[in-house]
């Protein structure tokens, strides 16, 4: 038996038996974020949330801690299986340039940085620096210790990511954020009439004449961000939709509600809750694909510092999920609109 066919059964064996890696089952599917600001193949909000078995207790900027290796096609399938290991040991004992682009194509070289780490970084084995232009026996230690972890599916518990597209544009203000609890009742009320007195301010994030319907209906072509990225500035910030938007509000929401697919449109059917009391996707209703009919009722909802009046800037300070159930009792009239959800995520 030579070296790397060793090498593969006792990995295989380790992740079988050995003691504190976690047996995952894999679970298909598509990437649940809108943005995946790495391109690790793992989406932002899954990587800033709790459950490392679905991608969590990682780093969003962080394209070393998601160890998942590319096929022949330079394709990458969210999932760290053992088809993963078995590459890894492929290149074991090539050294080469730690610098190489680890999403360029790694196939007919013996070294490249997509099957190379650098070593732990923190507590967690999958917490791995940049390569150090030596792929040995550490790097299969550290893909082993990352066996079933998944991406590819809405099964973790969310915080906010730092960059996101497909919002839908209400920012709410920063003060009424912070006493909504996720899985609350709650009521987002738009006053066209004086801002300042409801919980919401609308936002012009796309350009067009009809784009700020159109991110009422199926969220925002353009992303906002509250870390900085290489095309995004932070904090982000946007114009204020000035006028009365109320009859546009309650077209674009009555949208959502008219077209979400049934077996996703009330609140246990889309979300789970952990041990822990907090709230994930499930599985059936956690696509994030353009129109999908499971998305339009979760919506994307920008956390903002202050309302205003009129024309005028507002400073992106976070992101939420937020559940759409409908419009609450005063509806979506005159120079009023109000909806009733709850929030998905803290």
């Amino acid at each position: 038996m030579g070296v790397k066919q060793y090498l593969l059964t006792f990995a295989i064996c380790a992740v079988l038996v050995a003691a504190g890696v976690p047996a995952r089952e894999a679970h298909g599917g598509e990437a649940f974020s809108p943005t995946d600001v790495d391109g690790d193949g793992c989406g932002n909000w899954a990587e800033h949330g709790s459950n490392s078995g679905v991608g969590g207790e990682r780093d969003s900027l962080n394209v070393w801690d998601f160890f998942d290796t590319p096929d022949s096609e330079n394709a990458r399938d969210g999932t760290i299986s053992v088809a993963d290991i078995a590459r890894v040991i492929m290149h074991f004992g090539a050294t080469g340039d730690p610098t190489i682009d680890p999403l360029s194509f790694p196939w007919g070289v013996a070294y490249h940085t997509a099957f190379d780490r650098g070593g732990p970084v923190g507590a967690n084995l999958w917490d791995q620096a940049p390569p150090n232009g030596s792929i040995a026996i550490d790097d299969i230690g550290a893909i082993v210790a990352q066996f079933g972890h998944s991406c590819t599916g809405a099964w973790g518990v969310f915080t906010a990511p730092p960059v996101s597209a497909g919002l839908f544009p209400w920012g709410v203000a920063a003060a009424a954020s912070e006493q909504a609890l996720p899985g609350e009742s709650l009521t987002l009320r738009y006053d066209a009439n004086n801002v300042v007195a409801g919980t919401v301010n609308p936002m012009l994030i796309d350009s067009g004449t009809t784009a700020h319907l159109d991110a009422l209906k199926g969220g925002s072509e353009n992303a906002l961000c509250i870390l900085a990225t290489a095309d995004c500035p932070a904090p982000s910030s946007a114009f204020s939709e000035p006028g009365n938007l109320v009859g546009r509000s309650r077209d674009g929401v009555k949208f959502r509600l008219d077209n979400t697919n049934t077996a996703c449109d009330e609140w246990d059917e889309i979300t789970f809750e952990d041990a822990e009391g907090f709230y994930g996707l499930t599985e059936g209703c956690s696509t994030f694909a353009a129109g999908g009919p499971s998305r339009l009722r979760v919506l994307i909802v920008p956390i903002i510092q202050d309302l205003c009046n009129g024309s005028c800037t507002v400073t992106v300070t976070g992101f939420r999920l937020f559940f759409l159930e409908g419009f609450a009792s005063g509806g979506c009239t005159g120079l009023d609109c109000e909806i009733v959800g709850r929030f998905i995520t803290p």
